[in-house]
């Protein structure tokens, strides 16, 4: 840590490059608002020749395209240039080829609705398990130890093909708000990457960025689309309130929403797993496919946390991981940074789950003595403070599962008629961690610093954007704790701070290396409060040694700043009438560091099973079910939590549904006839 004390506030490059406002963007109504709607691609792949309405636009209607833009007419994302309107190269459906503004929502509707496009249609590039090279986008494969060799001489293999879609969270819908007056460009939006988005308006426009103010309002929550696509759509509507002089809303459908930013984002991973007699997993070898959609500016990042993540909590002997990242012409992949772990966690607990139940093991001491362990260190990924075994086993003894695992075994093992029951029941687990700060060169960064003033009214200022309010909650009850201030003294300052973030907000906030900043200024200014003339500004650096801890060339090491450990149980019955199943029971429990305030993390985490099974499937049903959330004790600095659920939820959900039906479940999401078949299939196979 290096520690800075000074007297006088450094001044923030910009007077005024960023405003809060405390609200959603859709909400928001400027005097002669006009609006506009997306005018979008008929064809999948191919060339737009032209665009012809059938009459003539009304004098307040008016239609731009990529030839209105003043200044670049792309958007670069992680040296990956994109389009802000599709001039003749068509790369998916729906594409934006231009946009209608007018001063009602309706009637742009429907003139919309009368365009006739004209284009010509070429054979697009599709997503399965056979592909051209020049499809390839991004790939990474990994090998450790000699897995061809015991997967050969292996007398027990299980292999298993998972498929796997995971949608985000359903949340405001995408768009902006674009003012152009006094020569000043102002955007209302939910951006999550502020210096991104005042970079490229001021590209796409030539107006300085001291004169774009970014009115940022209430964040959506953890969406990569929302990252660079919202700065993709306030490039498109710039365009038009440059020509106009009025304030232009643009608000994406529920359709729009589904199709270009909530799309299922397809994967398909290959799990092929050795076991001797003595319950130890002797190699794995997997393969993972994932559709990138047409473009992907971080698709690396993803593809390589896939990679590190797809053996799960295990160590495996010997491992291969092949990784390819597919480019289609589908609508871009740009999920959570966490979205391909969800994927391999499902995977893996899902194989593992299997393996016991096919080969009849032992649940615990198969689990056991593959489970990553410090004394293990033997493994081309290494974290630090491993403890899944204190996680599961607190897990295991809140649920009471062995007891009831051991009975809906004996009820499955019962070869009588399915049709005598009215209802199955089924009991899963599964463990999972959630790596904090992946040490990824050129993305994540490798300094973090915070600063703290003390002004002369008593007052502190905290320079830092913290888009958590979880998080925030932490950080004022540490300060209150240790400088004895009160709520109301104490400040964020965005405005000064914001220039110093070059990533989005969900890498440039490590919550365990900040946390551990913040303490250390509070402790610094309260040793110096006394000493000192107000006001005092302390400042304090931490810089990552990530060459020290992982070697991305040879990709072994220590991927993450800190790890989050987490496991699962839950026990769902599926009713023989409706062929769906309800949610009885569901345990959590987490190694996430010091929890500084376990009641709104539990309430936090409960919000996110909910939202969580809600986009899951619709035929899982809560019924009024809570949580039931366990920290384990720990004097670490706390933890990201924020993804976890994700990864540890979907695994133990379809492992119950597994059991419950005799049949194993190897895709999400649940379709509404998917236990209905597993069920039927069960019946027909017992009359065989």
């Amino acid at each position: 840590m290096s520690d800075v004390v000074k007297k006088t506030r450094k001044r923030s490059r910009y007077s005024n490059p960023v405003e809060l406002a405390n609200t959603s963007y859709s909400d928001i109504n400027l005097p002669d608002m006009l609006y506009a709607v997306l005018i979008r691609s008929p064809v999948q792949c191919g060339k737009i020749i032209s665009v012809d309405f059938s009459e003539a636009l009304p004098e307040n209607i008016s239609f731009f395209t990529g030839k209105d833009i003043p200044k670049e007419t792309t958007i670069t994302v992680n040296n990956i240039k994109i389009p802000i309107f599709a001039s003749e190269e068509v790369s998916y459906l729906g594409q934006p080829i231009g946009i209608l503004v007018g001063p009602d929502e309706e009637e742009l509707v429907n003139i919309s609705q009368r365009i006739c496009i004209s284009a010509d249609f070429d054979f697009p590039e599709e997503f399965s398990e056979t592909f051209s090279d020049k499809q390839i986008l991004a790939h990474k494969t990994v090998t450790f130890g000699e897995p061809d060799k015991y997967l050969m001489d292996s007398q027990n293999a299980v292999e298993n093909t998972f498929l796997s879609k995971i949608n985000s969270i359903n949340e405001e819908n995408n768009g902006v708000i674009v003012h152009y007056s006094n020569k000043k460009l102002n955007i209302y939006t939910n951006t999550r990457w502020l210096s991104y988005m005042r970079e490229t308006l001021s590209k796409v426009s030539g107006i300085n960025e001291s004169d774009i103010i970014i009115r940022k309002t209430n964040a959506v929550k953890s969406n990569l689309n929302d990252i660079w696509i919202n700065s993709l759509t306030a490039a498109q509507v710039t365009a038009a309130a440059l020509k106009l002089k009025k304030p232009i809303k643009l608000v994406y459908t529920p359709d729009e929403q589904e199709q270009y930013i909530r799309r299922e984002n397809p994967a398909i991973i290959r799990n092929r797993t050795a076991i001797d007699e003595n319950n130890n997993i002797t190699a794995m070898d997997i393969s993972i496919l994932v559709d990138a959609g047409a473009f992907n500016p971080f698709i690396q990042y993803l593809l390589e946390k896939f990679v590190i993540t797809a053996s799960g909590v295990y160590r495996i002997p010997n491992i291969k991981i092949s990784a390819f990242a597919l480019r289609t012409n589908y609508t871009p992949l740009n999920p959570s940074f966490s979205w391909g772990d969800s994927q391999a966690f499902f995977a893996v607990e899902n194989q593992i789950n299997r393996i016991i139940t096919e080969f009849k093991r032992d649940f615990l001491d198969f689990r056991y003595k593959n489970l990553l362990a410090n004394e293990k260190s033997d493994f081309y990924i290494s974290h630090e403070n491993i403890c899944i075994k204190k996680v599961i086993d607190s897990v295991i003894k809140k649920s009471d599962f062995l007891r009831r695992n051991t009975s809906y075994n004996l009820i499955k093992a019962d070869n009588s008629d399915i049709g005598t029951y009215h209802a199955l029941r089924g009991i899963g687990l599964a463990a999972a961690y959630e790596g904090n700060g992946f040490l990824l060169p050129d993305v994540i960064r490798s300094k973090y610093s915070l600063e703290l003033t003390l002004e002369t009214d008593g007052t502190l200022t905290v320079k830092k954007y913290i888009p958590s309010k979880t998080l925030k909650n932490i950080w004022l009850k540490i300060i209150k704790d240790n400088l004895d201030l009160s709520e109301n003294q104490i400040k964020f300052d965005i405005e000064s701070c914001i220039q110093d973030s070059d990533e989005p907000d969900v890498l440039e906030n490590n919550i365990s290396i900040l946390t551990q900043l913040l303490k250390k200024c509070c402790t610094t200014l309260q040793h110096s409060r006394f000493r000192q003339a107000l006001p005092i500004t302390v400042k304090k650096t931490y810089k990552l040694m990530q060459k020290s801890l992982w070697d991305n060339v040879k990709f072994t090491g220590q991927p993450f700043y800190s790890t989050t450990w987490g496991a699962a149980v839950a026990e769902i019955e599926i009713s023989l009438v409706t062929y769906k199943a309800e949610l009885r029971n569901l345990y959590v429990a987490l190694d996430c560091g010091e929890v500084l305030d376990e009641k709104n993390a539990a309430n936090s985490l409960k919000v996110s099973v909910c939202q969580l099974i809600s986009s899951f499937s619709d035929i899982i049903s809560l019924n009024n079910i809570s949580p039931e959330i366990y920290f384990l004790p720990s004097s670490e600095n706390p933890k990201g939590i924020g993804e976890i659920i994700n990864h540890i939820i979907p695994a133990a959900i379809t492992s119950a549904i597994s059991q419950a039906a005799g049949k194993p479940l190897t895709s999400i999401p649940l379709e509404p006839d998917t236990i209905f078949n597993m069920v039927i299939n069960k019946k027909e196979t017992k009359l065989q």
